[in-house]
């Protein structure tokens, strides 16, 4: 087994490397590009074991997704996930959060393909909507 440790960014060429052991990363961030090369977001993670298959395993993962004007569309934290290099898949059992414009998602295994950015929660989800400013609560006559 190879350990490999590094400061934040700095060890993105290995990530998809492993050759025969699988490599232990620490302190990872992990850009995703598009069809037309441009950055679509980045995985960032407290610890990623990469095999020689193109399977990641990640822990302590924070990803941040981008629209097209490199305008932050979502962040999705999860203690850990799963990462195929091949199909650019993210899945997992564990707990999701999804937090996108005012809303907030949270539930229990997801799978999320990237390139489609589309992401399912398998169970237990739930929305929480933030202040939407659609409605106004109604003055009471002592606040008139």
């Amino acid at each position: 087994m190879v350990l490999v440790v590094t400061t934040v960014g700095a060890c993105l060429g290995t990530w998809l490397t492993a050759e025969e052991a699988p490599q232990i990363l620490i302190d990872v961030v992990y850009p995703l590009k598009g069809e037309d090369g441009k950055k679509d977001g980045e995985i960032r993670a407290d610890r990623a074991t990469v095999s020689s298959e193109g399977l990641v395993h990640i822990e302590g993962v924070t990803w941040e997704a981008y629209n097209s004007d490199s305008s932050l569309q979502m962040i999705v934290t999860t203690p850990e996930c799963r990462y195929n290099t091949k199909s650019k898949i993210l899945s997992s059992y564990s707990d999701v959060k999804v937090e996108r414009h005012r809303a907030v998602m949270t539930g229990t295994g997801y799978i999320c393909d990237i390139q489609k950015k589309k992401l399912i929660i398998v169970d237990n989800a739930k929305v929480v909507l933030r202040d939407m400013g659609l409605w106004k609560p109604k003055k009471t006559s002592e606040e008139q």
